[in-house]
């Protein structure tokens, strides 16, 4: 429910500091978002001043499953907002938009029968849309390159045809996934390395060669946990690899080498540093910018797809400190990290992924107006989805097509990877015979726990 913090002083007014979530239509927070069915609900921490209402910070959160889940969500990623106001240097904006109702007001407002049948309604319709991906849409990710420089890509989407890995392929491949594409040159040979999906939905990382692009591939990196989004860089001459291994509640530093068998023996990943201990990343990159290096990611256990968080280091292996404004950003429609950061007539832009309405939806270029350890401040200029990539072309490479959420460029060429989904009658049958290994596992370790211990 909305949070508040009354009897606040600041810079000698006072002022009540609440924290809004969604239209709070008849005094419910997110009220009208459930009646409408939006996918987004939009956050903001205001302050009443002398009969003015002023707002300090914003967000931008996705609908959950349902309104409880979503308002208890939003509640406890938002609670320290008021208090944390009093702290930051948060610059209010008085809301010339909506007027200010008093709270006797609100209270005055009822909400009808039909109202309350419109809005369950909705709600069985969004559970039951949820319940029903989740049962039977199966989801496969592919890689496409295409020959094109960044600027045209971004200029005009449509215009760049893309070969896509697996989909364009040889067969036998074709019940693997392939994401996160980045990259490398290693020993003067253009190649990529990105995750590689099994059936479970555990990753790995693989090579691929540009020069057969057909669906063949070699393994880098497979331990049995999970590893994905393997960010690579330069640096004083190396090529270093940051693999998302959330997993491990850290953030490591790779180095790119080749095996030492032979000269043209497949590449593999060195382990050089812990650069961020105790922080569960997601989609970690790093990016070196006036002097200072700079790491985005999320957090798997804070909102992992809206809450940005920002690191800096005067050297790449630290130490490294986490911005005083953490989570600097909160937008679930541009603040996941999706590809290496790049400059373009002479600004310093940031891909992200757009997650509203679903994962990995779509491309969002935001550009970084301020980077500092005092400040954070991004915007976003242009979002590039399925249709804006394959525009009116109905290409046998992108049908199904639902998402698209890597963007990676070296030289004249391009790489994206796409989401493509299917129902299947199979998937709930694999669930379930899922769950039930889970059980009977947990099952025998219980049994096994309790054997008792007989002396000799």
């Amino acid at each position: 429910m909305p949070i508040s913090s009354d009897g606040a002083r600041d810079n000698g007014m006072y002022d009540v500091r609440r924290i809004e979530i969604g239209t709070e239509k008849y005094g419910i927070p997110a009220f009208d978002e459930a009646l409408r069915g939006d996918n987004l609900v939009h956050v903001r921490l205001t302050a009443i001043r002398d009969g003015k209402k002023y707002i300090g910070r914003r967000a931008c959160f996705p609908y959950a499953s349902c309104w409880k889940r979503t308002v208890d969500r939003i509640s406890a990623e938002c609670a320290d907002w008021p208090a944390r106001s009093h702290t930051e240097n948060i610059d209010w904006i008085e809301d010339t938009e909506s007027n200010h109702v008093s709270p006797s007001a609100v209270e005055a407002l009822g909400v009808t029968p039909v109202i309350w049948c419109r809005f369950v309604f909705r709600e069985i319709l969004r559970l039951a849309a949820f319940v029903l991906r989740y049962a039977f849409e199966e989801v496969r990710w592919d890689i496409g390159v295409a020959r094109s420089t960044l600027d045209e890509f971004l200029e005009r989407p449509s215009r760049v045809r893309f070969h896509w890995f697996i989909r364009e392929g040889k067969k036998k491949y074709r019940t693997k996934s392939f994401a996160d594409p980045m990259f490398t040159t290693l020993d003067g040979r253009l190649s990529l390395i990105c995750e590689r999906i099994d059936p479970k939905g555990v990753g790995s990382l693989a090579r691929i060669d540009l020069d057969k692009f057909d669906g063949s591939h070699q393994t880098i990196l497979d331990d049995g946990t999970h590893a994905s989004y393997p960010f690579v860089f330069s640096h004083e001459g190396e090529e270093y690899v940051i693999p998302e291994r959330a997993c491990f509640g850290r953030i490591d530093l790779y180095k790119l080498v080749r095996a030492p068998r032979t000269p043209r023996s497949e590449p593999g990943l060195e382990f050089i540093a812990t650069l961020i201990p105790n922080f569960a990343a997601l989609d970690a990159t790093i990016l070196q910018f006036r002097g200072r290096w700079w790491l985005f990611a999320t957090d798997a256990g804070q909102s992992p797809n809206a809450a940005l968080h920002l690191f800096h280091a005067a050297n790449l292996r630290g130490p490294w400190s986490p911005h005083r404004a953490n989570p600097v950003k909160i937008d679930v429609r541009s603040a996941r990290s999706a590809g290496r950061p790049f400059v373009y007539e002479g600004r310093l832009f940031r891909p992200a992924q757009d997650c509203s309405g679903r994962y990995g939806r779509a491309l969002a270029i935001n550009e970084i107006v301020r980077l500092d350890p005092e400040g954070f401040s991004e915007r976003t200029v242009t979002t590039i989805d399925v249709a804006a990539i394959h525009g009116r072309r109905k290409t046998a490479g992108m049908y199904g097509a639902v998402g698209v959420h890597t963007l990676s460029h070296r030289d004249e060429w391009i790489a994206v990877d796409a989401q493509f989904v299917r129902w299947s009658l199979i998937k709930p049958f694999a669930l379930l015979r899922d769950m039930l290994r889970r059980k009977r596992f947990a099952m025998q370790q219980a049994r096994e726990s309790h054997i008792p211990e007989y002396a000799a």
